[in-house]
């Protein structure tokens, strides 16, 4: 089974770490994603949530974009994209 794509950080698809979360998120067996993981938060020292977050600030992708532009509080992107990263985040 494959990950649903990423739409609202479609750019951090290619990011390692997020590939690796998506690869768990489907096959939490795989034992070189599980090390893409390991591996980032003893370099960081942080938690997934921080590193996520890290990449979501430094996002260049549609979300990004549309927020630079102005997205309403009640905007259906903003659901969109709290449930991306919720996914990420877990």
């Amino acid at each position: 089974m494959t990950p649903r794509p990423l739409v609202a950080f479609a750019d951090l698809a290619r990011q390692p770490l997020v590939r690796a979360l998506r690869t768990l998120d489907v096959d939490p067996s795989d034992v070189g994603a599980a090390e893409v993981v390991a591996g980032t938060l003893f370099a960081s020292g942080g938690t997934v949530a921080a590193a996520v977050a890290a990449l979501v600030c430094a996002s260049e992708g549609p979300l990004a974009r549309a927020a630079r532009l102005g997205l309403a509080t009640d905007d259906p992107r903003r659901r969109h994209a709290a449930a991306e990263l919720a996914k990420l985040g877990r």
